[in-house]
């Protein structure tokens, strides 16, 4: 058995939809799925067009494992 494989950082990006989808319980799944996993974690939306040549907005979730020092 492979042990303390998980990444240290994840970096989750989807549509801005997925804060409120069913109510809300698409990205609180998300959110107790990482926390069960050993991230902390958070989520910001940035518009695409800092990066890329059209706006949208973008939802990203930053999650670093609870073993890694900030």
């Amino acid at each position: 058995m492979i042990e303390n494989r998980a990444p240290k950082i994840i970096t989750l990006e989807n549509v801005c939809g997925a804060l409120t989808s069913h109510k809300g319980k698409d990205f609180s799944a998300i959110c107790t799925a990482l926390n069960e996993a050993g991230y902390r974690f958070g989520a910001l939306v940035i518009d695409a067009s800092l990066f890329l040549p059209h706006s949208r907005p973008r939802l990203f979730i930053i999650a670093i494992h609870r073993d890694c020092e900030i």
